[in-house]
């Protein structure tokens, strides 16, 4: 019994001096960290202040973008001419082009960036082409970038993100980029005529449904008993196909004037969106006078923890 007692004392005076060894390693690593300020007090105390005058001016001048959603609308596979178009104006921005530095009469091309990317209404696509496009998915005929491009070139909407140095005119810029990818011959005689002949099926359209009207408002007044026809310079005509294509052809009507709409010019803004700011990264836009001391500190750790190692390594090869 007295053994166990005595291993028992001896455990606990073991453990006490582990707490106590413990201890005094804390309060010697605080005392070690002490020292530490206090010889390099006065560099940490520079290297904050500089930090926080780099991260000031940093702030300053860190160059605020902003950036405006344009929403436009192609046709007869204008959609392939765009993209084409926007990669080749992007080009021409980022090495300040002199042809676009005359056409833009802007400083500070490089800063300029445009991007566009197609809006999916899926209405948009003819049954052919959504069929096709099932049919290359089936068969893998095509690398999954080439079914990309062209599904992209179906698409008739496509939205254009302009980005810009907040000091810059961005409805004036836009313009000026809308003139440029506007700049083609052909495309804008097609949507010209194309326009002269939509107008044209319009007012076709209208006159044949005012005819219909006519019909079938003297159908209503004059309906014979158990008939379902109508009697034209001697023809039959079925009322209720009367009805049904008055429906088609108000139908018709109607795309035809969206489309009249949409095709009054080439690349045709549906949403011209405004200008919104482009922030950065939240921590990096609002903490730069905090993230350039800790920089220079650790920095500053780090050349003081490779210099402690090459003294090492030197006075083992003294040994």
């Amino acid at each position: 019994m007295s053994k166990t007692n005595h291993k028992e004392e001896i455990d606990l005076l073991d453990l006490l001096q582990i707490i106590k060894n413990g201890f005094r390693s804390i309060g010697n690593s605080f005392l070690r960290m002490i020292n530490f300020f206090l010889s390099y007090g006065i560099i940490l105390t520079v290297i904050i202040i500089i930090g926080l005058i780099l991260g000031y001016f940093w702030n300053k001048n860190t160059v605020n973008y902003l950036q405006t959603d344009t929403i436009v609308s192609t046709d007869f596979e204008g959609a392939a001419y765009l993209y084409k178009k926007v990669e080749e104006l992007n080009f021409k921005l980022s090495v300040a082009d002199e042809g676009i530095k005359k056409e833009f009469q802007q400083e500070g091309l490089s800063k300029i960036s445009l991007k566009v990317k197609p809006v999916y209404f899926f209405r948009e696509i003819s049954n052919e082409e959504e069929a096709y496009m099932e049919y290359l998915e089936e068969s893998k005929s095509l690398e999954d970038n080439e079914r990309e491009e062209f599904l992209k070139n179906s698409v008739k909407t496509h939205k254009l993100t302009l980005q810009h140095p907040s000091d810059y005119d961005s409805k004036m810029l836009l313009k000026k980029v809308l003139k440029y990818l506007r700049n083609n011959e052909y495309f804008n005689e097609l949507y010209k005529d194309q326009t002269a002949y939509i107008t044209s099926q319009i007012s076709h359209n209208k006159d044949f449904i005012k005819s219909l009207n006519l019909l079938i408002e003297n159908y209503s007044q004059n309906k014979p008993d158990g008939s379902n026809s109508i009697v034209v310079n001697g023809a039959n005509f079925d009322f209720n196909g009367l009805i049904s294509r008055r429906s088609e052809l108000q139908k018709e009507t109607s795309d035809l004037i969206q489309q009249r709409i949409k095709n009054q010019e080439f690349l045709k803004v549906l949403d011209e969106g405004s200008p919104k700011k482009l922030d950065e990264k939240p921590f990096m836009s609002k903490n730069k006078m905090i993230l350039t001391p800790i920089f220079l500190i650790l920095l500053f750790f780090v050349i003081l923890f490779i210099k402690g190692i090459l003294v090492k390594a030197r006075n083992l090869e003294r040994k």
